[in-house]
């Protein structure tokens, strides 16, 4: 969990907190002013401060929220998702309450009220105004940070947007209940829905315009984070131990069962297919050089390698090691950039694939390097020093097979043609 997870963990505390004093109010388990003994001649001068007080902190607390949201962002689809946020409306909710609350309370003065709970309920909403305003500013003020806002627009991306959106198909084969057809639906000229990506979009576009190839592999991998989540699978958002993922966590499998297997390929082939389209649109964005898809390509084996211990994740994984493929064919033309290859960590990944019994994902990822290391020179000698030799005999022979493959066949590609959804994808 992160500090954000905690104080939004604190937020819902503190309403938790002042629900239940108010059901002890009413309830006259709790009494607030008369267990003071104060005289009704002071009511209205209580009332009036909560009044002037609770208005004060709101006028301040409403204009930093939308300064602080103006300043996270320029473009309107990421200010309408921060708009969104829950947090803002139940305090803008406890706002007008307690404004109402207090108000009419006042207005019953100066006859005998009866009944101080209507008090005690203003006392206690005004307070817990006040207790939310803290947290929620610093909730929208985190949302400065690049990384920060887009974790919270990936969080926002569901199934069902997808699904609603229109740009994935996913039905089961009617000859064959066990088998799953998903294929992409990119010449529709009438989406049913809002585009479920837009805002995260448009924060990696601020790392893209800045041409800062560290920040725009960070705010991917919380792009890429939603197809881990929705398997329960453990994600490592800092990229620095991505290969420790030896069991699903039974609290992250527990919350994704609400996913079914339909909804979670939709989810992973709409993310997938945005993935090699960024990686397509770098090439010419950053003139042509290869830097853009060092941070795609690095977070598709992460998620490849942390997916390969969930058991119903076999369909998404091939489709990630298709969209690795077609980023790799895309820059086969330019010259590799540094010497660390990102897919050379598919080596190893495809080790893992095999001990998770996952054969098939593993004998395609074998070959998908191997038609790389034969059309581009990203895994040429230098840059992936005979790799190959570590894999286990079946996986090293079908790597050698395939190599020998595409230098006979140039049209040959891994896999099966019905089962890559960017093999007749037109450009």
């Amino acid at each position: 969990m992160t500090l954000y997870h905690f104080r939004r963990i604190g937020f819902l505390t503190i309403v938790g907190a002042s629900l239940v004093s108010i059901v002890g109010v009413w309830t006259k388990c709790i009494s607030l002013y008369n267990s003071r003994g104060y005289p009704d001649s002071h009511l209205d001068t209580l009332l009036a401060t909560i009044i002037q007080n609770t208005g004060a902190v709101g006028g301040i607390a409403v204009a930093l929220l939308f300064l602080t949201a103006q300043l996270s962002a320029s473009k309107p689809s990421v200010l309408r998702e921060l708009y969104r946020s829950i947090e803002i409306y139940i305090l803008l909710f406890y706002f007008v309450v307690t404004l109402l609350l207090g108000y009419g309370t006042l207005a019953m003065l100066p006859s005998s009220i009866g009944d101080m709970r209507f008090v005690d309920t203003a006392l206690i909403l005004a307070s817990t105004f006040v207790l939310l305003v803290v947290p929620v500013l610093i909730l929208q003020i985190e949302n400065l940070d690049l990384t920060t806002l887009s974790s919270k627009l990936a969080d926002r991306i569901s199934p069902r947007a997808i699904v609603d959106y229109g740009l994935t198909s996913v039905q089961f084969d009617p000859g064959d209940p066990t088998r799953i057809k998903y294929r992409l639906i990119t010449v529709g000229l009438r989406p049913r829905g809002v585009d479920p990506f837009r805002a995260v979009h448009e924060v990696l576009m601020e790392a893209v315009t800045a041409r800062d190839r560290v920040l725009f592999g960070k705010l991917f991998r919380h792009f890429l984070k939603q197809i881990a989540v929705v398997y329960g699978a453990r994600w490592d958002l800092s990229s620095r131990n991505p290969f420790s993922y030896n069991s699903p966590n039974f609290l992250l499998r527990t919350f994704a069962r609400r996913y079914s297997l339909e909804e979670r390929i939709h989810l992973s082939l709409a993310i997938l297919h945005y993935a090699v389209k960024r990686a397509r649109n770098l090439k010419t964005e950053w003139d042509g050089r290869d830097i853009g898809r060092h941070g795609i390509l690095t977070g598709i084996g992460d998620l490849i390698f942390c997916l390969s211990v969930i058991p119903q994740a076999d369909i998404t994984i091939r489709i990630a090691i298709y969209a690795a493929l077609h980023i790799g064919e895309y820059y086969s033309s330019i010259h590799p950039f540094g010497r660390i290859e990102p897919f050379n960590a598919y080596f190893k990944t495809s080790m893992r694939l095999e001990e998770a019994g996952k054969i098939r994902e593993a004998e395609l990822c074998v070959a998908m390097l191997a038609w790389i290391s034969v059309h581009t020179e990203q895994l040429r000698h230098d840059r992936s020093p005979e790799l190959h030799n570590e894999l286990p005999e079946k996986l090293r022979l079908i790597f050698l097979s395939s190599q020998g493959q595409a230098q006979k066949n140039a049209a040959w590609m891994p896999g099966l043609e019905n089962d890559d959804p960017w093999r007749r994808w037109l450009d």
